[in-house]
């Protein structure tokens, strides 16, 4: 009998703890949505290394794009899943967080996609492809040195109407994807990519590269062995140019495996 008692008080304190639960619910969720916004605060996490987006253009965005009149109206009237959406939509943005912190105040922390490539087709037109693949245009506001690749690239149908990634097993240009892999290899050598100004794709599909120091062209070829390659052109660098002189070469030929092949000048 103590034992059905007992029992019944648990479930009496049980559904007594669940209403308070739900009453402070609801009494915060009415705070939180009559609670009037105070601020948009925008934090571009990597500013130091690309200014493609800033805090002013962002929050002009906003204002222009999504809604006019977030400060000073209540978080009811606030949707921050689409401010957060909208974001998320733009070429040079990574990832996005949009939260709300204390004081009313909208926090936006926002991470840029980082460019390891411009690249410039066979019409001229120019846009970079980033290290996670995706296809950026250019900006009138910045402009990131990397290497610039041109030649026999063609053109790429619908390009920034919609994200594009080299990577997608839907994208089935190979000339891209080779370039936005030996620009990958580029990127994690500091010391070959501060070399290299300019990569030329031949009607082959192959890359001949143009160095920032020596008058002379790298005839790179295709990916295959590009480790060894690259391996190769650094000696080069460091053990035989110093030696022999930076214009005594009219090509260097990295399509050997054990060797760099050079061409002497006329």
């Amino acid at each position: 009998m103590k034992f059905n008692k007992l029992r019944k008080y648990r479930r009496i304190f049980y559904l007594l703890g669940i209403i308070a639960f739900l009453t402070i619910f609801v009494i915060l969720q009415r705070n939180y949505k009559n609670t009037l916004c105070s601020n948009i605060k925008v934090t571009v996490l990597d500013s130091a290394e690309n200014r493609y987006v800033t805090e002013s253009s962002i929050i002009n965005f906003i204002y222009n794009n999504i809604q006019s009149d977030i400060v000073g109206n209540k978080f009811r009237y606030i949707d921050l899943g689409l401010i957060e959406e909208k974001l998320n939509d733009d070429f040079f943005i990574k990832s996005v967080e949009v939260f709300r912190s204390q004081n009313g105040i909208i926090e936006i922390k926002i991470t840029q996609r980082k460019p390891i490539a411009r690249i410039y087709n066979e019409l001229g037109e120019n846009y970079y492809i980033d290290e996670d693949g995706y296809f950026l245009p250019t900006s009138k506001n910045f402009a990131s040195y990397v290497p610039v690749f041109n030649g026999k690239i063609k053109k790429i149908d619908s390009l920034f109407t919609r994200k594009i990634n080299v990577l997608d097993t839907s994208f089935k240009d190979q000339t891209h994807k080779d370039l936005y892999n030996l620009a990958k290899i580029l990127k994690n050598d500091e010391f070959t990519l501060s070399m290299i100004d300019q990569v030329f794709v031949d009607e082959n599909n192959e890359f001949i590269m143009i160095p920032k120091v020596g008058n002379f062209k790298i005839i790179f070829g295709t990916l295959e062995n590009a480790e060894i390659k690259i391996r190769n052109l650094k000696a080069f660098y460091t053990e035989g140019a110093p030696k022999v002189g930076w214009n005594k070469y009219s090509a260097i030929n990295l399509n050997y495996i054990n060797q760099v092949v050079c061409t002497k000048r006329n």
